[in-house]
C-alpha cells in the first residue's frame, strides 16, 4: 500500500513519471491519492514555486546593497509555501507568493 510519505517524494515529477518510477498504473496513482486526501498532482505549482525561489536567488546575486534581508524574506516565504503544498497539495498559492 502507498502511504503519503512515499507518494509525495515523486511531487517533483510528473504524474506520469512517477507511476513509472512507483511500477503502477496512472489510475491507481490517482485513487491513492485521493483516498489519502489529494485532490490534484501537485508537480506544476512545486515547480513554479522552484522557478521563483531560483529567480529570487539569482537576483540576490545582483543586487546591491539593501535588498538582500528583503530577498532572504522572499524566499523564506517561498519555503514555507513549498513545505505547505508537500503536505496540502490542494492548497493554492497566496497572492503575496505569487506577486
Amino acid at each position: 500500500m502507498l502511504s503519503r510519505d512515499t507518494i509525495s517524494k515523486y511531487f517533483y515529477m510528473p504524474i506520469t513519471q512517477a507511476t513509472k518510477e512507483l511500477h503502477i498504473g496512472l489510475t491507481l496513482l490517482k485513487k491513492t491519492c485521493r483516498d489519502l486526501g489529494f485532490r490534484r498532482w501537485p508537480y506544476r505549482k512545486l515547480i513554479s514555486l522552484q522557478t521563483l525561489n531560483n529567480n529570487i536567488k539569482e537576483l540576490e546575486k545582483v543586487v546591491g546593497n539593501g535588498m538582500e534581508e528583503k530577498l532572504k524574506d522572499v524566499i523564506n516565504v517561498l519555503e514555507k509555501e513549498k513545505k505547505k503544498i508537500e503536505e496540502i497539495s490542494d492548497m493554492e498559492l497566496d497572492e503575496e507568493t505569487k506577486r
